[in-house]
């Protein structure tokens, strides 16, 4: 897994959020697919890599439109959201990412798991 990582940052992340596929060198391509880059926030949270994990998530957050609202892709080198408007599953996968870097389930909130 940790290898599946590391390729995928070295070979499909572009102005810090990920594709899905590498870029065509001769045409136009797809932009960064913003539901992997919530998933790569939560890779690396998951390896620990609490920083990265944030980092990578302030970075998606950074391409919402003026009201919080999510494209299925981001062009990085036009800076705007492109693809399905409003997708729905990117706005699943900041709330996924976003209750993953906030704390183990059962410890939000202050409080513990009681039966």
């Amino acid at each position: 897994m940790a290898s599946t990582i590391a390729t995928i940052e070295r070979e499909l992340v572009e102005g810090g959020l990920v594709r899905r596929k590498k870029a065509n060198a001769d045409g136009p391509s797809e932009g960064a697919f913003l539901a992997c880059s919530c998933w790569m926030a939560e890779c690396r949270k998951l390896q620990g890599r609490d920083r990265e994990a944030r980092e990578q998530f302030e970075r998606l957050l950074a391409v919402a439109n003026d009201l919080g609202l999510f494209a299925e892709e981001y062009n990085v080198p036009a800076r705007n959201l492109a693809g399905n408007f409003p997708q729905a599953l990117t706005h699943l996968s900041v709330v996924n990412a976003a209750l993953a870097l906030s704390g183990p389930t059962l410890r939000r909130g202050g409080k513990g798991f009681r039966e």
